[in-house]
């Protein structure tokens, strides 16, 4: 179980350290007038490709909870009353 745990909080922790480094890096403080980062830092996550994955997934975990719900309705509707 603690190992687990573990795992869970690891994953959480490297995104939200990628998550703070690109948010801080590319702030508005630290780019000169070109658009560039001053220290010519790159940021380590596309972030819209991470929010679109996230659309792809909720989207087919939706089809399977409703598939899930619908095959349920109808082993249900198999069993007498």
């Amino acid at each position: 179980m603690r190992v687990f745990l573990g795992m869970i909080l690891g994953a959480l922790l490297t995104v939200a350290v990628a998550y703070v480094h690109d948010s801080m890096g590319n702030s508005p403080e630290t780019t000169g007038t070109s658009g560039r980062a001053a220290s010519e830092q790159q940021m380590i996550v596309n972030w819209k490709v991470v929010e679109a994955r996230l659309r792809e997934f909720k989207t087919g975990w939706s089809a399977v909870k409703s598939r899930a719900h619908e095959g349920w309705i109808k082993i249900s509707a198999s069993f007498p009353k």
